[in-house]
């Protein structure tokens, strides 16, 4: 149910403290989920892409760039882009990100893109504060057991480098 959908956003946004105000513009909108990018109608403006070309962005960026903005203006479809404010589309990205499954690197890249968009088509710049962006992931490095350590140790014949792995090993360096 889209509605219960928009409820469940709603609270998750006062939850993270993200500055929120109630609109009229569906955000919660079925249309995005499951819909490849070739279904997307291309909607974003020439004048974005000339731009963007024009400041030498790379026609790998531009498009890039492109798709997101396609994907972001048909998500919005029927409303005008000016619009569109940073609390919309910080929750059309939380949207695309929670229930859509996208990886971290989608909300960057949709967040640049959508800041450039909004930059070189009406001048406005989005704030990024009003626009949280993820955490990177933290991992723990993997670490060679004593094991591993000595059968390396053992099997290399050159002397320098049997030096070289167990000062290594020793010192804690991570590679």
């Amino acid at each position: 149910d889209i509605a219960y959908t928009r409820e469940l956003l709603i609270s998750d946004f006062k939850k993270l403290g993200v500055p929120f105000r109630e609109r009229k513009i569906d955000l919660a909108s079925d249309k995005d989920r499951y819909i490849k990018q070739e279904e997307v109608p291309s909607l974003a403006p020439k004048t974005f892409i000339d731009k963007m070309r024009n400041i030498n962005y790379s026609e790998r960026t531009i498009n890039t760039y492109k798709s997101y903005i396609d994907r972001f203006l048909f998500h919005f479809e029927g409303t005008n882009p000016r619009d569109i404010e940073n609390e919309d589309i910080s929750m059309y990205i939380y949207y695309m990100v929670e229930f859509n499954n996208y990886s971290r690197s989608f909300q960057n890249i949709a967040i640049n893109a959508i800041k450039c968009y909004y930059k070189l088509v009406y001048g406005r710049k989005i704030d990024s504060e009003d626009i949280p962006r993820p955490k990177k992931g933290r991992y723990l490095p993997n670490i060679l057991s004593l094991e591993e350590i000595k059968r390396m140790i053992d099997c290399t014949r050159n002397i320098k480098h049997k030096l070289l792995i167990s000062t290594i090993y020793s010192t804690g360096i991570r590679l």
